[in-house]
């Protein structure tokens, strides 16, 4: 039996404890990770006390949970579920979890791709008690977060006449929600015939409007939203390069070039402080853009062949940009770029090229080879802090890692695994 003093130093230690644990704290301190790379389509968390280095075997994990589909589908995680999707069979399956891995229910969101590198892309988009969906044969719809009931749904490949490409669609909804009490809106992009992009009323799935000036086909990238001149403009990659459509009405706002060898571009562009940033492999480089005042034109600033990222992602902190090379060099190494001048500040072979996101100070890199690293961001590093691999799950690594709750969620193949990475 504890004596008195025991006792009330244990309740301290362990109300300590909850209250450094953002999950349980129900502040702001743990923001949602809600969508494709996060809160703000950056690969950016807010989140802070986390650790700042690893034991020799890594965080803790958690848990791991499994049989959830084939994919590469990033979980979206709010403060009370986690929504992922994943290819069961012929069909793409959305699963809700619990914060301890456990399924809650799954629901059936229409026919997937089970071609070349067959399986689910899209990370769903939670917003209150709604989650938004595209399955990779561009399905469009919308599922009561609670029950897992669906909404609606569009055949956005059949109403559009979209086109699929080698690998089936892999877009991830971006939901706009204008002022003024208009309508809010989930951008699709099918690359139909005058129909590149579209925006369907997210509560019923009707089409508010269309790009007729836009015939090119999607090219894999999920679209972000920017705000310039009082404009709010989707900006996304299709075939040819980058484009800017008023969020409002549909109007095609400029187009930028930007082509590599199969013209796919999965990575989302990078915006901040007016520039627009875009890599997307196949020995492209990377080329940043400068947009006007008034958001309505754009002009090239620099061209560098480093990163070259396929499909991992590159995130700007501060004044550099970061992300991994899959094919220049051909082992793939971790860059980092003065997003001023282009210029390589360090090439570093950490793991294998792959996918990164930031959080408190930190990027951490998920390799295709399954090993991660935490790495100090800035332009002086030299070293992770922290390194482990990834053990006991059969499948690709190549998903987007997300930092969300004091946890590191990994998907690899089926499985989905959690680990602690609070401080």
């Amino acid at each position: 039996m504890r004596s008195r003093p025991e006792r009330i130093a244990l309740w301290m230690t362990l109300g300590a404890w909850l209250m450094a644990d953002p999950r349980l704290r129900g502040d702001d301190a743990a923001a949602d990770w809600p969508q494709w790379r996060g809160p703000g389509r950056d690969g950016k968390s807010a989140e802070t006390g986390l650790l700042r280095s690893w034991q020799e075997d890594g965080p803790r994990q958690l848990w791991s949970a499994e049989d959830l589909g084939e994919g590469s589908s990033p979980p979206s995680v709010t403060r009370t579920g986690i929504y992922i999707m994943g290819l069961v069979g012929a069909n793409e399956v959305l699963f809700s979890l619990g914060l301890d891995g456990q399924v809650r229910w799954r629901t059936t969101c229409g026919p997937g791709w089970v071609k070349s590198h067959k399986g689910s892309r899209c990370q769903p988009t939670v917003e209150g008690n709604r989650i938004y969906f595209i399955t990779s044969l561009i399905q469009a719809g919308c599922v009561d977060a609670d029950t897992g009931r669906v909404l609606w749904s569009v055949d956005a490949m059949r109403e559009f006449g979209g086109v699929n490409r080698s690998y089936g669609n892999a877009e991830s909804p971006l939901i706009v929600n204008p002022p003024g009490g208009a309508a809010g809106r989930m951008i699709v992009t099918p690359g139909g015939r005058s129909a590149s992009i579209v925006a369907l009323d997210k509560r019923t799935g009707k089409t508010l409007w269309k790009t007729e000036a836009l015939s090119q086909p999607a090219c894999y990238c999920s679209p972000i939203l920017v705000e310039r001149g009082g404009l709010r403009i989707v900006v996304t990659m299709l075939k040819e390069g980058l484009v800017g459509v008023n969020a409002d009405d549909g109007s095609v706002l400029w187009q930028a070039e930007h082509r590599n060898q199969y013209d796919n571009h999965m990575n989302s562009p990078v915006y901040a402080d007016g520039l627009l940033y875009v890599t997307s492999g196949y020995g492209a480089g990377g080329r940043m853009f400068r947009l006007g005042e008034d958001g309505r034109s754009i002009e090239p600033v620099w061209k560098q062949a480093k990163p070259d990222t396929m499909h991992g992602g590159t995130i700007r902190v501060g004044g550099y940009i970061y992300g991994s090379s899959n094919r220049n060099p051909p082992k793939g190494q971790w860059i980092c770029v003065d997003a001023g001048s282009g210029e390589v500040v360090y090439e570093r072979d950490w793991v294998k090229a792959g996918s990164a996101t930031y959080a408190d100070g930190c990027l951490y890199c998920y390799g295709e080879d399954g090993r991660v690293a935490l790495v100090p961001v800035g332009p002086d590093t030299t070293a992770p802090s922290g390194r482990f691999a990834v053990a006991g799950v059969a499948g690709a690594h190549c998903t987007h890692p997300v930092v969300c709750g004091g946890r590191l969620y990994l998907r690899s193949g089926s499985a989905l695994m959690a680990f602690d990475v609070a401080r």
